[in-house]
This record gives structure tokens, sequence and C-alpha cells, in this order.
């Protein structure tokens, strides 16, 4: 669904399931900032969760893109019905259907962190799909 919404300009966007999962997101430029804060800081963690503080769900990823994207419509999909959609690969529909109820450790709250979308992707669709049009010189036609 996301590469259909990023590489076309699709009527629907296709939603695998009920779109309960949860989905661990987080902005590439925030995860280098983590890790290179957990490289110089060495925080005394034993782990470190490198995610946003949304939570969202397949769901709320999808109708996202959608509306971002697209034409805002978004069609369930039952999973079996999913292999046959060219689009996406098994392993594409295998990391679209994980359920992934993660929470962040202390990390959110170094301050030394320099967060570009902390709030999530929800939160932030303009400037990323900005950037994204911008790394891929796209533009409307």
């Amino acid at each position: 669904a996301e590469y259909m919404g990023w590489h076309g300009n699709p009527k629907q966007l296709p939603l695998i399931g009920r779109g309960r999962n949860t989905l661990p997101l987080i902005h590439v430029e925030d995860l280098a900032s983590i890790v290179a804060y957990v490289v110089a800081a060495k925080p005394a963690f034993p782990y470190h969760l490198a995610i946003d503080e949304s939570r969202l769900t397949s769901t709320d990823v999808v109708q996202t893109i959608a509306d971002a994207l697209g034409a805002g419509q978004v069609k369930r999909v039952k999973k079996d019905d999913a292999l046959l959609l060219k689009e996406l690969t098994a392993t594409q529909l295998d990391m679209l259907q994980l359920n992934v109820p993660l929470q962040p450790n202390l990390i959110l709250e170094a301050e030394e962190i320099p967060w570009v979308a902390r709030d999530g992707f929800v939160a932030n669709i303009r400037a990323i799909v900005r950037e994204y049009r911008l790394a891929r010189n796209l533009t409307p036609l």
C-alpha cells in the first residue's frame, strides 16, 4: 500500500487485513540522530528502541498516504487476496502485517537529540511527502 501510494496515483490503496496492527515508525534522520547520540553519549540502558512517539496502526499509515498522495480511498484486502497484488512482494506483505506494539525507552527524553518527526508519520506527512519528492526530483504534472 505504501509503495503504491508513493509510486503511482491509484484510486484506492489496499489495506491488508483489518488494519489494526501497530507499526512502529521513525524518520530516517531521527534514527541517524539517535545512533549518533548513543555512540557519543554511551547511555547506560542495555538496549535502545529507536521509534517515534506515535502509535500508529496500518490503517493510520495507509489512510494518511492515500489522503496525501492519492484519492483518499482505501480498500480492505483479505490477507490471502493480498498475495495476488503484483505491486507488493511477499516480504513487503509480511512487513505490513506485523503487529509490533513497542514503547520507546528513555532515549526519547535525551535533549541532545534533534528530532525531525518526533510526533510521527501522520503529524509530519506534508514534510515527508516534500522530502520524498525533493529527494527523487519528482514534480507534479
